[in-house]
């Protein structure tokens, strides 16, 4: 229990996967209320949940709710896509990055990491720039 009072003492940004995060809120598809509740329990500015190939949502008391979609567009394998998220989206709520922009630079990352069959290769700043440039096209 104490290392659990520690982890919230930390936390910044919670992030969890869509079926974590609906047992988590004790809801189907209405997060709202419930996820402010969590994360004034908490004491983290933002709940974040990855929805696979449905993209993200990113909850924060100022904003409400904001989905953010997926762009994988060739999925090889799914192992690390979530670490690699987390390791940006973690960085961008630090920074207080808008959420929507949180939630596009997590899913821009988390497209790259399923295009690469385990840990073959990393995620690299030009590989980061490309993406969103071809996004943006």
């Amino acid at each position: 229990m104490e290392k659990i009072k520690k982890i919230e003492e930390l936390a910044e940004i919670l992030k969890t996967l869509r079926g974590q995060g609906k047992k988590i809120v004790h809801c189907h598809g209405v997060f709202d209320p419930l996820s402010y509740n969590l994360l004034e329990k908490l004491g983290c500015s933002r709940l974040v949940i990855t929805r696979g190939k449905m993209g993200c949502a990113v909850y924060s008391k100022n904003k409400g709710f904001v989905k953010v979609p997926s762009f994988a567009q060739k999925i090889v394998d799914r192992v690390g896509a979530g670490d690699a998220f987390l390791s940006v989206t973690a960085l961008a709520s630090v920074m207080e990055l808008d959420d929507e922009l949180l939630g596009f630079l997590g899913n821009v990352v988390g497209s790259l990491a399923v295009e690469i069959l385990g840990n073959k290769k990393s995620i690299d700043k030009l590989s980061v720039q490309k993406y969103i440039v071809s996004l943006m096209k």
